[in-house]
């Protein structure tokens, strides 16, 4: 395509065709038997081992103010915690 080749239009159309906006529910949550679902109700994409999706594609419905807060504030109750943080005893 002649148009791809133009550096003008390559330099454009991104400016003007892409937003600024937060990929928002794009990933469907629910169980693996479901064929529309892309992660469980833990974040583990299904058809893959230790791959979890932490992000704003997970979120239902776009929130009111950035996705960046709400983002950070779910991931450390999705993302696993290493076996010796959960078995260790506190020193002394």
């Amino acid at each position: 395509m002649p148009a791809l080749l133009d550096e003008d239009f390559a330099g454009a159309w991104p400016r003007s065709n892409i937003g600024n906006y937060d990929a928002v529910g794009t990933c469907r949550m629910g169980p693996a038997d479901d064929p529309l679902p892309v992660v469980d109700t833990h974040c583990r994409a299904h058809g893959h081992t230790r791959l979890r999706l932490i992000d704003a594609s997970i979120m239902p419905d776009v929130p009111r103010a950035n996705t960046h807060t709400p983002t950070v504030m779910r991931a450390p109750n999705r993302s696993p915690r290493p076996r010796t943080a959960l078995s260790s005893r506190p020193p002394g």
